[in-house]
C-alpha cells in the first residue's frame, strides 16, 4: 500500500532478470528509478504516450523523469533477450 504522494514500488520477475521500479509523481509528471537483478547494462524502452529510451548502467541502475501520466510499459533489451513488463499507470 502507499499513501498520497508516496512512491509506488513494483517488482517484475522473469527467469533471467528481475526489474525493480520506484514510481513517483511530482508537478504532474512521473519519475521512475529502477534496477535490474542480476545487475547488468541494458537498453530500457518506455512505451506509452511519450516513448523514451533509458540506459541501465553496469550496476543495472536507470532512471527517467518527466513521464506523462497515464499508462506505459517497459521493455528491457538484454544482449540475448527482451523482457517486457505489463502496463503500469502513473
Amino acid at each position: 500500500m502507499r499513501g498520497p504522494g508516496r512512491p509506488r514500488l513494483l517488482t517484475f520477475r522473469s527467469p533471467p532478470v528481475t526489474i525493480e521500479l520506484e514510481i513517483s509523481v511530482s508537478g504532474g509528471t512521473g519519475h521512475i528509478i529502477g534496477r535490474l537483478l542480476p545487475p547488468q547494462p541494458a537498453r530500457i524502452e518506455i512505451h506509452g504516450r511519450r516513448p523514451m529510451v533509458l540506459t541501465a548502467d553496469p550496476l543495472g541502475r536507470f532512471s527517467g523523469e518527466h513521464l506523462p501520466t497515464g499508462a506505459f510499459s517497459l521493455r528491457c533489451r538484454l544482449p540475448s533477450l527482451v523482457v517486457a513488463t505489463e502496463w503500469i499507470t502513473i
